[in-house]
């Protein structure tokens, strides 16, 4: 709905410069009124400005929307299926799957010091089995459930590509060795002094750190479930189930 509204201003702005620059300005250079003659093109930039800025920023959007759907497994999935029975012959030689790794322990465990309340970086890991390099490797959140009931204004932005701890591009992936495993950072936890447990960055947008915005109550417990995508196989999916556990919030692997 914002983002709809955002357009459709935008585009009412855009009619008003068009109507001012074609008859308001001319109309206020024949004008008497001094205020009109000065204030006419001015408002006419303004809106006009406004309405520019309106369509780069959901050009933007659409653009951002768009790169996710074309990484996402479901699109990668039709995009790879074989269509002729050569395809099908040639698909035969896939390797094993990836497998993901997760425990409460490092590495997959990083706290942020000692005490209770420290911050908690949470990470997955991806084994390969197989005796092939596995390229393009990349992990995407496919759907949360329930959504957190208090998420201060940063929902849930889903489809959502993980970030590697290494740095680089989530949405191109990389080139995974047989019997090697790279982390992904899916997300951060802390219990404050005051005993709420928060989280944050399981699915932000721009993959900036934006705190711990989501509260989570004692009986709360979210399911986040993921796809691991390559070239070689079909999507493998796994699930983080996020709960409180006595005040601190734990997370499990399943699937």
């Amino acid at each position: 709905m914002p983002e709809r509204l955002v357009l459709w201003l935008s585009a009412m702005a855009g009619a008003l410069a068009l109507y001012l620059t074609i008859i308001g300005i001319p109309t206020s250079v024949i004008a008497k009124d001094s205020t009109f003659r000065t204030w006419t093109p001015v408002l006419a930039v303004l809106l006009g400005s406004a309405a520019v800025f309106g369509i780069v920023w959901d050009i933007r959007r659409q653009w951002r929307r768009h790169e996710l759907r074309f990484r996402s497994p479901v699109y990668r999935k039709r995009s790879t299926e074989p269509s002729t029975d050569m395809d099908r012959g040639e698909t035969c030689t896939r390797q094993a799957p990836l497998q993901a790794r997760y425990s409460q322990s490092p590495p997959y465990h990083d706290s942020k010091g000692e005490e209770v309340t420290a911050i908690v970086q949470h990470r997955v890991g991806i084994f390969n089995p197989g005796g092939q390099a596995a390229h393009r490797v990349s992990i995407h959140l496919v759907s949360m459930e329930p959504y957190p009931r208090h998420f201060r204004e940063m929902p849930p932005v889903i489809p959502y590509a993980v970030p590697l701890l290494s740095g680089g591009n989530e949405t191109v992936g990389i080139t995974l060795a047989p019997g090697r495993e790279e982390l992904w950072v899916i997300g951060y936890t802390a219990t404050g002094g005051d005993g709420t447990m928060n989280a944050g960055g399981f699915a932000v947008h721009d993959q900036r750190w934006r705190g711990l915005p989501w509260q989570v109550d004692e009986d709360e417990r979210w399911r986040f479930v993921y796809q691991i995508v390559c070239n070689e196989n079909p999507a493998v999916e796994f699930s983080i189930v996020l709960y409180a556990d006595n005040g601190i919030l734990r997370c499990v692997l399943e699937g």
